[in-house]
């Protein structure tokens, strides 16, 4: 579902390793689902902050021109 919302699959295609290695970001992007849901809240929190702090790093623009940032309260609630 991620990968529908244009912005989101242009992070994603240009800032992790989903284009050489799907399977392993998909499994990065599964257990910080699980840890954040069903993790002790200490171990979320410490996953949350990680993945906000990686996040923070990602912008760019789609390649019909639209402007992105990972952390863009809007692109996250499509997760």
């Amino acid at each position: 579902m991620e990968l529908a919302e244009p912005r989101v699959r242009a992070g994603v295609w240009e800032h992790t390793t989903f284009h050489s290695d799907p399977l392993r970001r998909l499994r990065r992007t599964g257990l910080a689902a699980m840890v954040t849901v069903y993790g002790a809240r200490s171990i979320a929190e410490t996953m949350i902050a990680r993945v906000r702090r990686m996040h923070d790093t990602v912008t760019g623009t789609t390649l019909s021109g639209e402007p992105y940032r990972a952390n863009d309260p809007e692109l996250i609630s499509h997760l």
